[in-house]
């Protein structure tokens, strides 16, 4: 199972008004460099190479948001990326960022233990949301 880890920056991002879950797009993109938590936009990782199934800038996720106990929360859908014609990667990590706000601001990333991933042809790899993203508590 993949460990969830958050930009340090998106908290501010939240609290300055950068994302827009319902309007913006929102992108998965792999990476086979290690993210550091002080990163804040997309252009401080090194993305994978682009063609045979895996699009540059990665794939975009439908985010959706509610409220649940005070609180704000969010996630995204589950995001396939499948190799065709050669193989995707290697990669070991995959970043969540808004595609439309000017800078590409991070919000999170997953780490998948073990080597890195190849995927063959015709192989798919899903990053799953699974559990709530973040959260807002109102104050």
């Amino acid at each position: 199972m993949a460990a969830y880890n958050k930009f340090l920056a998106f908290t501010k991002d939240l609290i300055a008004g950068v994302h827009n879950f319902d309007k913006h797009t929102y992108k998965i993109m792999l990476t086979n460099e290690a993210p550091q938590a002080t990163y804040s936009v997309k252009f401080d990782l090194k993305e994978i190479t682009s063609g045979n199934g895996y699009p540059s800038g990665g794939k975009a996720t439908t985010m959706a948001t509610w409220m649940e106990d005070g609180k704000a929360k969010f996630r995204g859908t589950n995001v396939e990326f499948r190799a065709f014609g050669g193989v995707i990667g290697p990669f070991k990590h995959a970043a969540l960022y808004n595609d439309t706000a000017p800078q590409k601001p991070v919000i999170a990333w997953w780490d998948y233990p073990g080597e890195s991933i190849v995927l063959q042809m015709a192989e798919p790899f899903t990053v799953r949301f699974g559990e709530v993203i973040g959260e807002v508590i109102p104050v």
